[in-house]
């Protein structure tokens, strides 16, 4: 398995099961707290979005050690592309 597989599996993998036990956990402190469980659970939501945009970077940073400078390009496209969504739809 090459770097890039590797490094962005494991990315996906362990960002989707920590945005997953940050959502029982709201789910559970939402039980004692709903004020403190919604705010918790809102920060999983987030992680669980996030994780594949940061996964693209994460893959970025392989294709650059492997020196694959054509997909490298692509992906900092990518990024750019994202994130130029996500500021004008936080502006709207």
């Amino acid at each position: 398995m090459n770097l890039l597989s590797r490094n962005t599996g494991l990315f996906l993998k362990y960002g989707i099961y920590a945005a997953v036990l940050i959502l029982v956990a709201g789910v559970a402190i939402s039980f004692v707290d709903a004020d403190i469980g919604s705010t918790v659970s809102t920060f999983g939501l987030y992680v669980l979005v996030f994780v594949p945009f940061l996964s693209i970077i994460v893959s970025t940073h392989a294709l650059y050690k492997e020196r694959d400078m054509y997909w490298f390009k692509v992906a900092l496209i990518l990024i750019l592309i994202t994130t130029v969504g996500m500021v004008l739809a936080y502006m709207a």
